[in-house]
C-alpha cells in the first residue's frame, strides 16, 4: 500500500487533495496518528479511501469483509459510506493495530457496523 497516489507529481497530488479530498474528521485523525508509525505504509491512501467509498455507494453494498484491518482506514471509510444496517467483518491477527481501529471506528460513529475478528482469515 501507500499513503499517496502512485505516480503523481507533487503539485498534481497536492491539487487532487486540496480540491476533492472530503475526508471525514475521524479519518483524518485516524490518517495522522497512523502515519507517525514506522508500519505507516501499510495504510491506504485518503483518495483511495475515497474511492472505496465511492464504490461502496455506487453498489448499494451493506455487507463487506474486510482480510487485515491495520489501524481501520479502509474499514472507517466503508462503513461511513454504507447505510445504517450495514455490516463489515474485520478479520486480522493483531490485537495492537486493531485497537487504534476500534478508537477510530467509534470516534466515526461506525462501530455498531463492525465485526473484528482477531486470528487469521
Amino acid at each position: 500500500m501507500s499513503t499517496r497516489t502512485i505516480g503523481l507529481p507533487d503539485d498534481l497530488h497536492d491539487y487532487l487533495l486540496a480540491n476533492t479530498l472530503r475526508e471525514h474528521d475521524a479519518l483524518r485523525a485516524l490518517r495522522e496518528e497512523t502515519a507517525r508509525m514506522p508500519e505507516s505504509r501499510m495504510q491506504i491512501s485518503p483518495e483511495q479511501g475515497q474511492l472505496m467509498q465511492l464504490l461502496v455507494e455506487l453498489v448499494g453494498a451493506r455487507r463487506a469483509i474486510e482480510v487485515g484491518t491495520f489501524t481501520g482506514y479502509s474499514s472507517t471509510a466503508m462503513a461511513l459510506a454504507m447505510p445504517p444496517e450495514g455490516r463489515i467483518v474485520c478479520c486480522d491477527v493483531s490485537e495492537k493495530f486493531t485497537s487504534i481501529a476500534r478508537r477510530a471506528w467509534t470516534s466515526a460513529g461506525v462501530d455498531a457496523k463492525i465485526d473484528l475478528r482477531i486470528g487469521p482469515a
